[in-house]
């Protein structure tokens, strides 16, 4: 082989380490396994300790209310919110704190994640093309799949608070409105 050969090798190897690394972390986060084992609040408290151990920044995480108490798929979609929201907090926002609170009552579960960075303009960020801000748009897709809302506040230097609402129907109670 060539030098020029060997570095294109050293280089497909790395793309392929780095592919194969992306593909079990989408697995991972289809159903992570811990929300079976540990619900909710478990799992949460297990994601700021692993975001605590791997980042420079403060985790205040609070949970209010029966988080044991609801369906899969209102779990799934606040994890994958919650995690979704911290992603772009690591990657965007250069924080120094953050917080997480989780309410749960008999009406609807809400989240909230907000964070001291640097924030951004919503609207300048939302009126890009599609595929430019998918973790905003899938965090809003999720939530409205479950009849729920999405909401950012954030301005240039202000830091950015993310709001989901999501309801919660009685389990007697039928699927038509």
């Amino acid at each position: 082989l060539t030098a020029d050969q060997e570095g294109h090798a050293v280089a497909l190897k790395s793309l392929i380490d780095q592919a194969l690394k992306d593909i079990n972390q989408l697995a991972w986060n289809l159903r992570p396994s811990v929300l079976d084992k540990f619900g909710l609040q478990v799992s949460l408290e297990r994601y700021v300790e692993e975001i605590e151990a791997h980042h420079s920044f403060s985790v205040d995480l609070v949970v209010q209310g029966d988080a044991a108490s609801l369906p899969p798929d209102v779990e799934i979609t606040i994890y994958r919110l919650v995690q979704e929201a911290v992603t772009n907090v690591v990657k965007y926002a250069h924080a120094r704190e953050l917080g997480i609170m989780l309410v749960v009552n008999a009406a609807f579960v809400s989240v909230v994640v907000e964070d001291d960075g640097v924030g951004f303009d919503v609207g300048a960020v939302t009126r890009l093309r599609p595929g430019e801000h998918l973790g905003l748009l899938g965090m809003d897709e999720r939530v409205s799949i479950l009849g729920g809302t999405l909401d950012i506040e954030s301005s240039v230097g202000g830091g950015t608070t993310i709001i989901a609402k999501v309801p919660l129907r009685d389990k007697g109670a039928s699927d038509e409105t």
